[in-house]
C-alpha cells in the first residue's frame, strides 16, 4: 500500500520539487494528486481473478490513458473498517438475526483489522470505537436496541469521517439498512461529494420487507403524520419507507464497492443471504488491487474527473470507483 503520508480523505495533494537540469539555478515545484483507487476483477463466472500485474491493467481519467506507479495486491492487507446498523424501527423483527450474521462477518476478517460499529435511527450513536478486539464488537452488537427513524445520509457521513482515523491506508463501510433516508440533516449531494473525495469502498445491504411485516407490526420511519387519537389526543402514524437501492447502487458505484437487495425469508432466526453477501465481502476485500497514478496534464483541470479501469483478458469484468473530485 502507499505510505500513510500519501493518503486522505480525498486524493492526497502531494507537491515535489524536480531539477530542470544539473546545472540549474531554479526548481520546477509541481502539484500534482496522486489518485488511489481499489479494483476487483472477476471472470465470466463471477470469480475472483488472482495474480494480475501491473501492466495487465489500463486505467483511464478522463478518457486518457495513466501510468501505475503504485500496484499491489490486497491479499493480506489490513483493512480499517465501518458497520453502519440501520435500527430505526421497522428493523426489529430482522435486527436480531442480521446482528447475528454481522458477528460471525467480524470472526472472518483480518486479525489486524481495526473496525467500529455506528447506529443510526433518527439519530446516529457511536457504539464502538475503532478496535481489533472482536468481543467488544459482539458486545456492542448485543446492546443495540431499536426504534426512531431512518438518518441515513447522516451515518454515512460519520461513518466516511470517522473510518479515516483507522490504522489502515485501505478502508471500506458496510451499511445495512432497511428504509429511505428520513430525518437527515446531511443531503444525499453532500454524500456522494465526501464518496467522490474519499478512498473508501461501500458495501450496501439493502434489506427487503418481508411478507408478513406489514401485517404484524407497525413500521417505524420518520417524518410522522399526527392521526386523531382517543380523547381528542394524537396519534403518530409513521410512514412506510421501503429501501431505497437506488441511493445505495449510488453509493456503491462512487466508491467501488458493491449494493446488494436482501430478500431473504428471515424465519426461525436465520437469514442465509445475509451469511452469503458478507461471506462474499469478506472474500472481496481480500482479493483485490490497489492502483494509484499521479494524473497527466491532459486529463483537464476540472473538479470531476471519471475513472474508468480496464484489463485484457477473457471476459474480465473490474469494478472500481467511477471517479473523484479533485482539490
Amino acid at each position: 500500500m502507499q505510505s500513510r503520508g500519501m493518503t486522505g480523505i480525498a486524493s492526497a495533494s502531494i507537491a515535489f520539487a524536480i531539477a530542470v537540469s544539473a546545472g540549474a539555478q531554479d526548481t520546477l515545484r509541481v502539484d500534482v494528486e496522486l489518485v488511489t483507487v481499489v479494483a476487483t476483477v472477476t471472470d465470466a463466472e463471477g470469480r475472483y481473478v488472482p495474480d494480475l500485474m501491473a501492466d495487465d491493467f489500463l486505467i483511464e481519467d478522463n478518457g486518457v490513458p495513466q501510468e501505475i506507479v503504485h500496484f499491489t495486491q490486497d491479499q493480506d492487507i489490513p483493512v480499517s473498517l465501518g458497520i453502519l446498523v440501520d435500527t430505526s424501527g421497522s428493523m426489529a423483527r430482522r435486527m436480531r438475526t442480521a446482528l447475528g450474521a454481522v458477528d460471525r462477518f467480524l470472526r472472518t476478517l483480518h486479525i489486524d483489522d481495526d473496525v467500529f460499529l455506528a447506529a443510526f435511527s433518527h439519530r446516529v450513536r457511536m457504539l464502538e470505537d475503532l478496535t481489533s478486539d472482536r468481543a467488544k464488537l459482539s458486545e456492542a452488537l448485543r446492546d443495540i436496541r431499536e426504534g426512531g427513524g431512518t438518518a441515513l445520509y447522516d451515518g454515512m457521513a460519520l461513518g466516511l469521517g470517522k473510518v479515516h482515523e483507522g490504522r489502515h491506508d485501505k478502508r471500506a463501510l458496510l451499511l445495512l439498512t432497511d428504509g429511505a433516508d428520513v430525518g437527515s440533516d446531511v443531503t444525499l449531494d453532500t454524500v456522494l461529494d465526501d464518496l467522490a473525495r474519499a478512498e473508501v469502498l461501500v458495501y450496501a445491504l439493502g434489506i427487503e420487507p418481508v411478507q408478513s411485516d406489514s401485517a404484524s407490526h407497525v413500521r417505524f420511519n420518520w417524518p410522522v403524520t399526527p392521526i386523531p387519537g382517543a380523547a381528542g389526543l394524537p396519534r403518530m402514524r409513521f410512514l412506510d419507507r421501503p429501501v431505497d437501492m437506488n441511493v445505495l447502487r449510488r453509493f456503491a458505484a462512487a466508491s467501488g464497492g458493491q449494493a446488494f437487495r436482501v430478500t431473504g425469508t428471515w424465519t426461525d432466526g436465520t437469514a442465509d443471504d445475509v451469511d452469503r453477501i458478507l461471506d462474499q465481502v469478506a472474500a472481496e476485500l481480500r482479493s483485490q488491487y490497489t492502483l494509484a497514478y499521479y494524473p497527466s496534464p491532459d486529463t483537464g483541470d476540472g473538479p470531476i474527473h471519471r475513472i474508468r479501469v480496464r484489463v485484457d483478458g477473457p471476459d474480465y469484468t473490474v469494478r472500481a470507483r467511477d471517479g473523484y473530485r479533485s482539490r
